[in-house]
């Protein structure tokens, strides 16, 4: 069901095509038909006004009808629940890209940081067809040529040329969409057709799947929690606010101090909050100085790296959480721009860290099949 296989919808009653035309004539008010785009936008902007419009259909309600389509017809497919990217990614594929050197690669999720517990939502805005489409590779073909490319260490251009003489073009419409696994190899191929292809690319992970790189909470969000952009919450002038770092989390223990202090410095910015004074836990003492942060009643707010900076112990993270609540202590989490100021985010966050516990990695698991 997921091996790149089409799927019909009723565009109609979604309207996708319509909004992504309006955010794009936000920048480019010349551009009357999404399919002929590159007349009026200049190639060396193509990929900013790509992540512009990723970004402004935020503002819209795309995001919530998107979360109605998965519901209406992903997860009658599926076995249980799912999380979904928060942020769609949205591909502008203009004719003639190859002379931009623009040429999507071919590779396959696995490769890029996607584990196998995620799926693919692969949806056209325009009609795709022959060159200017995604070009795929089914599955079973796929884990052939991906045997074949580590145990023979293809070089770039061998791989290129055994994808070429195997992949297929995926011809289909507005009103349809792909799903595809992170094990389906596919690219793309200088668009030839004369007209621009826009799509949207939205990965879903199944409970209790392998995420690898794409860490649920900052890359994924609960279906139906729609309002995706960032929640300001107010710090005055007079607030007493710490960034905490910490390094015995599962998940955070390899992430070194300059890049916990970029993330939070930039959630700063993204806030217009003033970065604060900077301290953190000794490793190998389970949160104490965090607690004592809370408990001792002079902090307003601590920000920290993520919620996978809280401890991984079930009971003391509730603990730690549930303190904060009694004492008025807002943690705020700039990798997923949660703050924790009532018991619905604290549901929220221990639902989402209880998702899946597969850590594994993919990469490491198709190396032991081939050696």
């Amino acid at each position: 069901m997921f091996d790149a296989q089409v799927y019909d919808y009723d565009h109609t009653q979604y309207q996708f095509s319509d909004t992504v035309l309006k955010c794009i004539q936000k920048y480019y008010p010349g551009v009357e038909k999404l399919n002929l785009l590159h007349k009026i936008v200049p190639y060396n902007s193509v990929g900013s006004l790509a992540k512009k419009v990723g970004k402004d259909l935020a503002d819209t309600d795309f995001y919530e009808r998107f979360d109605n389509l998965i519901a209406e017809h992903i997860l009658p497919l599926v076995p249980s629940d799912l999380l979904v990217q928060r942020f769609g990614n949205i591909r502008i594929n203009v004719p003639n890209q190859d002379e931009s050197g623009t040429v999507l690669p071919f590779h396959q999720g696995q490769w890029v940081g996607n584990g196998l517990g995620l799926r693919t939502i692969w949806l056209p805005f325009t009609e795709c067809f022959e060159s200017n489409s995604l070009q795929i590779i089914e599955q079973y073909e796929s884990r052939l040529l991906t045997k074949q490319c580590l145990r023979y260490n293809w070089s770039c251009e061998d791989f290129e040329q055994h994808c070429l003489n195997t992949c297929k073009p995926v011809n289909i419409n507005t009103g349809q969409f792909l799903l595809f696994t992170q094990e389906n190899i596919h690219g793309a191929v200088p668009n030839r057709t004369g007209y621009t292809r826009i799509s949207i690319d939205v990965r879903v992970l199944l409970r209790d799947g392998q995420p690898h790189r794409k860490w649920p909470g900052s890359y994924f969000r609960i279906l139906g929690d729609s309002n995706i952009q960032s929640r300001n919450v107010n710090i005055s002038d007079t607030d007493n606010v710490v960034m905490y770092a910490e390094y015995e989390g599962f998940k955070t223990q390899y992430i070194d101090l300059y890049f916990q202090t970029l993330t939070v410095r930039e959630y700063c910015n993204r806030m217009g909050y003033i970065f604060p004074h900077q301290t953190g836990d000794n490793e190998g003492r389970n949160h104490v100085y965090l607690e004592y942060l809370i408990n001792q009643g002079k902090v307003d707010h601590i920000l920290m790296f993520s919620i996978f900076s809280l401890p991984d112990d079930v009971d003391r993270r509730n603990y730690i959480m549930n303190l904060s609540l009694d004492k008025g202590v807002k943690l705020h989490f700039a990798n997923e721009e949660f703050v924790l100021d009532n018991q619905e985010i604290l549901y929220k966050i221990e639902y989402i860290r209880n998702f899946t516990n597969d850590w594994s990695n993919p990469t490491h698991e198709n190396k032991s099949l081939v050696f």
